[in-house]
C-alpha cells in the first residue's frame, strides 16, 4: 500500500527514507555497508496469534552486513550477534563452517533447508557460442554431479539435475519427473567429458574457448559459490574451455547480474553462478526469465516461452494453468538454458536466548519482518551463559 501523502510530498519513494509501510518495524539508523538498524512501530496493528501480546516484542534490532563470513561466524561464536543467515544473501554458512560449528558450539540451534539449486548463468548475447544447444549440452556433460554431490554438497541424497521449479512442483504436475523423460533429453545432462569434447567440435570450437565466470564470496544462490566455481572450471579446462573466476563482493556481483554493460568491475563477464532452480511458486520463479525483467540475467529472448507466458497468465483454470507451467518448464530443461549443479542447502543459526523463533525464514512470500517481530532475547539467560 502506497501513501498518497508521502508521494504527494516527496514526489518519489525510490530513496528508503521516503517509505512509509504498515509494518512492524520503523526504519532507523542506516551505516552504507556496514549496518541497518530498526526499531519498534508503536502503532504497529498485529498481535501475537499464540498469546495475544502487541507485536513486535522486541524494541530495536539490527542487520549487519559483514563481507567476510568468518568474521560474521566469528561474532556469532563471540555472542555479539544473535542469528546468522537467512537474512538475505549474505552471510550464508557453507555446509564446512556448519559440521565446525555445530560440534565446537553445542548450544547453537539450528534450521537447515533447501534453496535454490546454484549453477552457471550464461549472457547469450555475449559470445556466439551458447545460443547453440550443442554447446550447452558439452558444457553441462563435463560437470560431474555426483562427485559435486558427495564433496563440496556433503552427500546429496538425490544428485540428478532439476528442472527451474521443483520441490513438491513434480508432484503437482508442473515438471516431468527425470525418469519419464526422454533418453535424449537425459543424455545430455549425464556426465560424459569425451562426448562433451566431441560436441564442442561439432558446434565449431575444436580448441574450446575462454569464459569470464563470475562469482560472489559466499555459497548462496544469488551470487554464488568461489569454491563451487572452482570445481566447474577444472571440469571445463578438462574438456578444453579455459575459465577465469571474476569473484567480487555480494553487492557488487549482484549489481553486475542485472545490468546489461556487466555492471561493477564485470563489464566482459559471459556467465556467473547463480541460481538454475528454486522450489517455490512457479509463475513468479519463471517470470524472472522473461526478456523483460531485470532478472534476466542471461538476456534470454525465446519466443516459445514468451508467447507461453502470456498463455499461462490468461488461464482460466487449474488444470490449465499446472499445463502451461509443465510445458515451460520442460522447454527450460529440455533446451539445457543452464549449466545446472545442485540445491545449496541454507544454515540458520541461533542463540539459544533468541527466544519465539525456530528457524524460519519468512512468513509469507519474503515476509522476513513478521519473523523479526515475533522474536526476543532471553537477557537473564544470555547473561548465565557468560554473554
Amino acid at each position: 500500500i502506497i501513501a498518497r501523502e508521502a508521494v504527494e510530498e516527496f514526489g518519489s519513494l525510490a530513496g528508503w527514507e521516503t517509505q512509509i509501510g504498515t509494518g512492524p518495524w520503523i526504519a532507523g539508523e542506516r551505516v552504507e555497508g556496514s549496518t541497518q538498524g530498526y526499531v519498534r512501530n508503536p502503532d504497529y496493528w498485529g498481535t501475537d496469534e499464540k498469546f495475544r501480546y502487541q507485536l513486535p516484542y522486541a524494541d530495536e534490532f539490527t542487520i549487519f552486513e559483514i563481507p567476510e563470513v568468518t568474521t560474521a561466524i566469528a561474532a556469532l561464536r563471540s555472542g555479539q550477534i544473535d542469528k546468522m543467515g537467512g537474512v538475505s544473501g549474505n552471510h550464508e554458512i557453507s555446509f564446512d563452517q556448519q559440521k565446525t560449528l555445530a560440534a565446537q558450539e553445542p548450544d547453537l540451534q539450528w534450521q537447515v533447508t533447501s534453496g535454490g539449486g546454484n549453477g552457471v548463468m550464461f549472457r547469450w548475447n555475449k559470445k556466439p557460442w551458447y545460443p547453440d544447444i550443442r554447446v550447452r549440452q558439452a558444457m553441462q556433460k563435463a560437470i560431474n554431479l555426483e562427485e559435486l554431490a558427495a564433496t563440496h554438497y556433503g552427500g546429496i541424497d538425490d544428485p540428478k539435475p532439476r528442472p527451474m521449479v521443483w520441490g513438491g512442483s513434480e508432484q503437482d504436475g508442473y515438471s516431468t519427473p527425470w525418469s519419464q523423460r526422454p533418453e535424449a533429453v537425459r543424455e545430455g545432462y549425464t556426465y560424459d567429458p569425451q562426448r562433451a569434447r566431441e560436441l564442442l567440435a561439432e558446434a565449431g570450437y575444436p580448441d574450446g574457448f575462454t569464459v569470464n565466470l563470475l562469482t560472489g564470496p559466499g555459497d548462496n544462490i544469488w551470487s554464488g559459490s568461489p569454491d563451487v566455481a572452482l570445481f566447474v572450471k577444472s571440469y571445463w579446462e578438462a574438456i578444453g574451455v579455459k575459465v577465469t573466476i571474476e569473484q567480487l563482493p555480494d553487492n557488487d556481483a549482484f549489481t553486475a547480474r542485472i545490468t546489461p554493460g556487466g555492471g561493477i568491475g564485470a563489464q566482459d563477464f559471459e556467465a556467473q553462478m547463480y541460481w538454475t532452480n528454486h522450489p517455490c511458486c512457479p509463475v513468479p520463479v519463471l517470470r524472472w526469465l522473461k526478456a523483460d525483467s531485470d532478472w534476466n540475467p542471461g538476456w534470454i529472448n525465446d519466443p516459445v516461452f514468451e508467447q507461453d507466458f502470456v498463455e499461462v497468465l490468461a488461464a482460466s483454470t487449474r488444470e490449465e494453468h499446472t499445463a502451461l507451467v509443465k510445458k515451460m518448464n520442460d522447454h527450460i530443461f529440455d533446451q539445457q538454458w543452464f549449466v545446472t549443479l545442485h540445491p545449496v542447502n541454507n544454515f540458520i543459526a541461533w542463540q539459544p536466548w533468541l527466544k519465539s523463533y525456530n528457524g524460519e525464514f519468512h512468513m509469507g512470500r519474503a515476509n522476513m519482518a513478521a519473523v523479526w517481530a515475533r522474536f526476543w532475547v532471553d537477557q537473564d539467560l544470555k547473561q548465565s551463559m557468560g554473554f
